[in-house]
Parts: C-alpha cells; sequence; structure tokens
C-alpha cells in the first residue's frame, strides 16, 4: 500500500512539473517512460507528456504503440493518449488513425474525446 502511493504521488509531481514547464520536466518523464518497471508508471509518464505535447512525447507514443500493438486493451490506452492531447494536430492523428486498417474501433476513443472537451 505505502509503495502504491509513493507512486502515485510522485506520478503526480511529475505532472506538475511538466505541466509547469519547469527545466528538465519532460526529460524527467521521458526517464521515467523508460526505465519503468510497471505499467502504471509508464502509462503515467507517457500520458503526462502525451498531454502536455512534450518534444518527447511521440518517441514515446510511438515506442509504446510498438511495445503493447498485440494487447487490445493497453493499446486503447496509446489511441486514448493520442486522441487527448491538447494540440492543433490531433484531429489528423485522429483521421490518421481511422484510416488505419489494423487500428481497433476508434469510436470509444473519438467518443472519450468529444465528452472531455465538452
Amino acid at each position: 500500500m505505502r509503495r502504491a502511493r509513493a507512486g502515485a504521488l510522485r506520478n503526480r509531481v511529475l505532472a506538475l512539473l511538466v505541466g509547469s514547464e519547469a527545466p528538465g520536466a519532460s526529460a524527467l518523464a521521458a526517464t521515467q517512460y523508460a526505465e519503468a518497471t510497471n505499467m502504471t508508471d509508464r502509462y503515467a509518464a507517457l500520458t503526462i507528456s502525451g498531454s502536455a505535447r512534450t518534444t518527447e512525447a511521440p518517441t514515446m507514443l510511438a515506442d509504446f504503440r510498438t511495445r503493447f500493438t498485440a494487447n487490445p486493451l493497453v493499446f486503447d490506452k496509446w489511441l486514448m493518449v493520442s486522441a487527448l492531447a491538447q494540440d492543433e494536430g490531433v484531429l489528423e492523428r485522429i483521421k490518421a488513425i481511422w484510416r488505419r486498417p489494423t487500428s481497433p474501433n476508434p469510436i470509444p476513443i473519438v467518443c472519450a474525446r468529444c465528452s472531455a472537451r465538452s
């Protein structure tokens, strides 16, 4: 229990640092992603970086997609991070995901994107 709380606190602090654009924060998130020994920490770093659209985010998203394409439940997490990012390229990313013949059904992800914006 203590370990879980420490991890949650660490991920929250990381989110605050990246969100504040503190020097080195995006690199810290990329390091956490690369060195994560569990999905919680890896996904937290990916989500934080994806939401902030850090310079490392595209590389992390590509790596996550490659690692977990075969696992539909985990792959949905990649779709969600890709769709929920707050940048001007999000619509183009969703369209590209939609056109991929190997992509799972993106409709739930698009619906989540729309509901998150309202």
